[in-house]
């Protein structure tokens, strides 16, 4: 009786170890047709627009906002994310300290 359930158990693992790369194995054979989804030439041109502007305070093109707010180290993104290129890490002299433990 215990070697059928163990039987029965490694079946179980089996089937659903099976089953799981089957789905994974279709899952990304439909990713690789599809592609990647690029982004039109004027999203990424405004995106590239926002992350480089320097926000300042009463800025007419900030829709109501008022610059980047309290939360951030500069006026602009790029000013901190461009090490390697825009988006990339920034200066250590950039690095924020939230909580520190002895």
């Amino acid at each position: 009786m215990k070697r059928m359930t163990l039987c029965r158990f490694h079946n179980v693992v089996l089937t659903t170890l099976v089953v799981s790369i089957v789905s994974s194995a279709t899952f990304a054979a439909e990713n690789e047709k599809s592609g990647p989804k690029s982004k039109p030439a004027s999203e990424m041109a405004n995106g590239a627009e926002l992350f480089g502007r320097e926000w300042i305070p009463g800025d007419s093109r900030s829709h109501g906002g008022d610059g980047l707010g309290p939360l951030f180290n500069d006026s602009s993104c790029v000013a901190c994310h461009n090490q390697g290129g825009n988006g990339g890490a920034g200066p250590r002299s950039k690095n924020v300290d939230i909580i520190t433990a002895f």
